[in-house]
């Protein structure tokens, strides 16, 4: 179902396997605390949270109000080229924002806790709060996704893949390509890629 409040961020990349970005984006995801994620084909990842959320940081963190979010891969009109796109969800925190800034002023009037202009004050106060952190939100979420698919994962989980083999059998121009992050493989990967080019260069 399309909603007005989805936000989407997009990239072009070239290179790096879809398995990889994917795995990427949800080793990246599983240290934010988020709900589920899977990964559903090669060309995409959905993370869904529930409404309340007992993690160590309860409900204040990136997934704040936030219960759907996707990562995709699609196909460019240039074979080599693939669009990664990462649509977030706000549909939840509007509602429950708009909810809390229209019933709180009202409970505090009926309970006559306050007067009419603390009251107001009150409510400006909740309209900026959640202005404020909805952008906060917006930069984060944009950061953890230019973040991956520039560095890759922070722990990313290697595989079965011999990586050894596949350093030493690129090319310099290659390696020079991973030590640079062109390919968005992980750091460790980055790190043998570095010594196999430092090695080669004493050996030159």
């Amino acid at each position: 179902m399309k909603t007005p409040f989805k936000l989407s961020f997009k990239e072009e990349i070239t290179g790096t396997p879809n398995k990889t970005i994917l795995e990427s984006f949800k080793a990246n995801f599983s240290d934010t605390f988020c709900g589920n994620i899977s990964i559903n084909s090669d060309k995409e990842l959905v993370v869904k949270n529930g409404y309340f959320r007992w993690k160590p940081d309860l409900n204040w963190n990136l997934w704040l109000g936030i219960r759907k979010a996707s990562v995709t891969i699609r196909e460019t009109a240039d074979k080599k080229k693939r669009t990664i796109k990462y649509s977030i969800d706000f549909t939840s925190y509007i509602f429950v924002s708009l909810i809390i800034i229209i019933l709180f002023p009202l409970f505090l009037k009926l309970t006559g806790l306050f007067s009419n202009p603390l009251i107001k004050y009150l409510t400006i106060f909740w309209v900026v709060y959640f202005v404020i952190m909805f952008f906060v939100l917006v930069l984060r979420h944009r950061s953890i996704f230019k973040r991956t698919l520039k560095f890759g994962a922070v722990n990313y989980p290697l595989g079965n893949y011999d990586w050894d083999t596949i350093i030493n059998n690129m090319t310099d121009l290659e390696l020079q390509e991973v030590v640079s992050g062109r390919k968005q493989l992980p750091k460790t990967v980055v790190g043998l890629a570095k010594k196999v080019l430092e090695r080669r260069s004493k050996n030159k």
